[in-house]
């Protein structure tokens, strides 16, 4: 009897020793490592494949409705507990989503996102890596538009409501044959806590930290008849301030294949926290 219940009792333990560790590099859309080489992620929020054991290209269907879009992301260091990467992404939204953003109808002005990102995660333990970078996001815009439009281009960007009056007017401040330029700098951070093989929890932030913006063209104010006046270029550059960050908690199961990652948002009013907090794929 005595013998029967050590059994038992040695049981948990043995087979916990026997299972395998958790594998630190199997999340990819948060660490520095790539899709495995020949296999496609295929999810709602993004498709990538491994072309390489550390270069992986693809797109996001979401995005697709907005424009052409696509991303490469290279690891350039992999090591047993340190990984570095650098990813680059473009976005050309069409006009028809710049007119819904502006609110303006039959809008003719472009504008295209091109975010370069460099990632660094450490694998502190079997069960912990922490995940660190930064991200700039460098933008294009040209055609017709006046200071409220701008303010709601680089708001859709950044997820939140923007006030650039001071720099680029409001709504009677027109730019004619404007051609802008932007840059806004991100800080990026992840925890990851594998708690099984199977199971994760993950807390992840991104906030932005500085923008610099320069608008050229014909700068002035809009008369009734829709001309301008003559003006100058207009520029801004400070640090944001106030800005919600996308930040969230969430626990992902890994299948074989399948993949699911439910958790909350921690900042509401930001969109870019839900897209965070869900994520549905599969690895074939």
């Amino acid at each position: 009897m005595t013998l029967m219940t050590a059994l038992l009792l040695l049981a948990p333990a043995a087979d916990a020793q026997d299972a395998p560790e958790p594998d630190p590099r199997r999340l990819v859309d948060v660490t520095a490592f790539t899709v495995p080489h020949k296999t496609w992620r295929v999810g709602l929020s993004r498709i990538d494949y491994g072309l390489t054991d550390n270069v992986s290209v693809g797109t996001r269907p979401l995005f697709l409705a907005l424009g052409g879009n696509i991303n490469a992301k290279i690891t350039a260091i992999d090591t047993e507990r340190l990984g570095l990467s650098v990813s680059a992404s473009t976005l050309s939204v069409y006009s028809t989503w710049i007119g819904a953003i502006t609110g303006s109808e039959g809008s003719s002005a472009s504008l295209s996102v091109s975010p370069i990102s460099v990632r660094g995660t450490w694998i502190a333990t079997p069960k912990w890596s922490a995940h660190l970078g930064s991200t700039w996001n460098t933008g294009a815009l040209s055609g017709q538009l006046n200071g409220d439009q701008l303010e709601s281009l680089i708001g859709a960007v950044i997820g939140s409501s923007v006030d650039f009056s001071e720099a680029f007017g409001d709504e009677n401040t027109l730019y004619a044959d404007a051609s802008g330029r932007f840059v806004l700098r991100q800080a990026n951070f992840a925890l990851e806590w594998r708690r099984t093989p199977k199971a994760t929890w993950i807390f992840e932030s991104n906030s932005y930290v500085n923008a610099s913006i320069l608008v050229v063209g014909t700068v002035g104010t809009s008369s009734e008849e829709g001309e301008v006046g003559a003006g100058a270029a207009a520029s801004f550059e400070s640090s944001l301030e106030g800005f919600p960050t996308a930040s969230s908690i969430a626990w992902q199961r890994h299948w074989d294949r399948f993949n699911l990652r439910l958790g909350i948002p921690l900042t509401f009013n930001n969109p870019f926290s839900y897209t965070q907090a869900f994520t549905l794929y599969w690895m074939i």
